[in-house]
């Protein structure tokens, strides 16, 4: 076997090729080989770069999980509680270096301020990183400058928008509305009028306008709506359902008030063409009406109303979230016939994407009535909705229930409600259930319901799990596994975690453990875990698998806001109906 080789059993040599996604971008820690090997059902794997891809694909994962992968950074506060157990530290400036929204600090340990020591180390690793020869490495370096947003860069990004790889070319386009500065509006608003390029790209054109903000960018947006854009282009703009929805969501990402318009023209069934609106457009349309605070002619009681008269189900699902979204934005509270809306959706809706929205609509906006609500629909529910239900009791912060949670989760053996228990216990902190999620986490059990333990461990604070959750990061060859451990020890705030890590990250035999370890000190690293990974990213004898994890784990400690950029514009999106742009960031670190 040949050094560097990773060594699974064959079972798990076949896993990791049938789960080798089609175009696997560098955004988590996934690597899409150049020319992947075949390999034999009784040999072991011997290509290093082949490994499971982390995290799961979407197509793994269940209803809630896929919720939880949208939604779940506003409940795990990884960042803060990673900033908690460093220190203080200087904020990260919101001058012009600091991009837009900047408003975490980024990795130190006293010293020079934490942008200063991003530009002057981090950024010309990056940079050069963008020159690497391997395709992966260059696009992780896009996604990571973008991240850590310094507007200077953009000059280096612009000659990557014609790499002779495609990978490369949509994180080159995502990358520059991810800097966050005006001055690429207009290279994204050329993207996405060109009826000659690809709807994926044009999708994340699209998004990195909305990233971006303001007027100008509001202005292009809608110039994709606009019908007089036709006539500027011999065939017209060539609009499609895919890139609509990225418009849309991207309108009330920027919240842009000339969009309220456009936008209830749209949930009310044209779009600003004439054309018919498709059903998932208008719910989109409803998610970004809500975040703009619903200002227009369309109001919070039309919403309700189509939370229940609306025929097409992915409509309805709409109204759920925009209700959920209305309910706690700092508004009025939601009168008795909105919140009596939600509940009837959430017992009675035939459809069962309509009903966990509903549930989840209850749950983040709370309240005691909320709380009965949910209760008593758990009491009664079917086993599919069961899940969602006990999530959203842990999300609405409902402690008096935790009891029967943790009962439930003692006794029951289906491991898709167990995973959602056991979370739903580390979110209401219940202390009494760390013997049995520890049995649980580290024994032999199905992995899910294993990670979910472990999140669910570190939500707790449950120091007793801190030395089984290193021993899962730095000897487990289960990816799925190791990214829940280390987000636990980030929550643990355990001071020996970054090292313990590191080390693994330095020594250990397989390639697939040091790549991961790389990912994960990029989220619970300090600045000692920053200068590794250059050090990793920079080294031309490492392989292109470990320099890419490398550039992703700068990224992710770079990251300049408290919820990961690209992560924050699918809240509140529908996981169900969400098309491909939105879907791949939607697992974007």
């Amino acid at each position: 076997m040949r050094a560097g080789a990773v060594r699974l059993p064959a079972a798990a040599a076949a896993a990791a090729l049938l789960l080798l996604p089609a175009a696997a971008l560098p955004h988590g820690g996934q690597y899409q080989p150049r020319n992947p090997v075949g390999i034999p059902p009784d040999s072991e794997i011997l290509d290093p770069r082949v490994p499971v891809p982390t995290p799961p694909e979407r197509r793994e994962m269940t209803a809630w999980e896929r919720w939880w992968d949208v939604n779940g950074e506003k409940y795990v506060d990884l960042r803060r509680r990673v900033r908690e157990r460093d220190g203080p530290r200087g904020r990260v400036s919101d001058g012009p270096e600091g991009g837009a929204g900047a408003d975490a600090p980024a990795p130190g340990d006293g010293g020079p301020t934490a942008r200063e020591f991003l530009e002057a180390e981090v950024l010309p690793v990056l940079t050069a990183s963008l020159r690497d020869e391997d395709p992966e490495v260059r696009s992780a370096a896009l996604l990571a400058l973008g991240k850590i947003g310094f507007p200077r860069t953009l000059m280096d990004l612009q000659p990557l928008l014609s790499d002779r790889d495609r990978d490369v070319r949509e994180a080159a386009v995502l990358a520059l509305g991810m800097v966050g500065d005006g001055l690429a509006v207009l290279h994204l608003q050329a993207f996405l009028l060109d009826p000659r390029e690809d709807e994926r790209t044009r999708g994340f054109a699209a998004l990195g306008l909305g990233i971006i903000g303001g007027e100008e960018a509001g202005k292009a947006l809608l110039s994709y709506l606009d019908p007089a854009s036709d006539a500027r282009r011999v065939g017209g703009v060539r609009r499609r359902t895919e890139t609509e929805c990225c418009v849309v969501a991207a309108l009330g990402i920027l919240r842009h008030a000339s969009a309220v318009g456009p936008l209830e023209g749209v949930i009310r069934g044209r779009m600003p063409d004439g054309s018919k609106a498709e059903a998932s457009v208008r719910s989109f349309a409803l998610v970004s009406l809500a975040r703009l605070g619903a200002p227009g002619t369309l109001g919070r009681q039309e919403i309700a109303m189509m939370l229940h008269e609306e025929g097409r189900e992915v409509v309805r699902q709409g109204a759920a979230i925009a209700l959920g979204i209305l309910g706690r934005s700092g508004q009025a509270p939601l009168d008795a016939f909105l919140h009596s809306s939600l509940v009837k959706a959430s017992r009675g809706d035939g459809d069962f994407g309509v009903r966990v929205h509903a549930d989840m609509a209850l749950a983040r906006i709370g309240g005691p009535e909320a709380v009965l609500a949910l209760r008593g629909t758990l009491e009664e529910a079917a086993r599919v909705d069961a899940p969602f239900l006990a999530l959203a009791l842990g999300i609405a912060g409902d402690a008096p229930s935790a009891p029967e949670l943790l009962r439930m989760f003692r006794t029951g053996n289906d491991p898709n409600l167990r995973g959602a228990l056991a979370l739903s216990l580390g979110l209401l902190r219940h202390a009494p259930a760390a013997p049995d999620l520890r049995a649980v986490a580290f024994g032999k059990g199905p992995r899910e319901v294993r990670r979910w333990c472990m999140l669910a461990l570190g939500l707790l604070g449950d120091g007793a799990s801190a030395e089984p959750l290193l021993e899962v990061v730095t000897t487990d060859w289960d990816p799925f596994l190791k990214n829940g451990a280390g987000t636990a020890l980030g929550l643990l705030g355990d001071r020996e975690a970054p090292g313990r890590v590191a080390a693994c990250a330095k020594g250990a035999t397989s390639i697939l453990a040091r790549g991961h370890a790389c990912r994960i000190l990029g989220m619970i690293g300090n600045r000692d875990s920053a200068r590794l990974l250059l050090r990793f990213a920079a080294d031309r004898k490492e392989t292109g698998y470990l320099r890419m994890f490398a550039v992703t784990g700068l990224g992710i400690l770079g990251e300049r806001k408290d919820v990961p950029l690209l992560r924050g514009i699918a809240f509140d999106l529908d996981a169900e109906i969400r098309n491909d742009p939105l879907d791949t960031l939607a697992g974007f670190m």
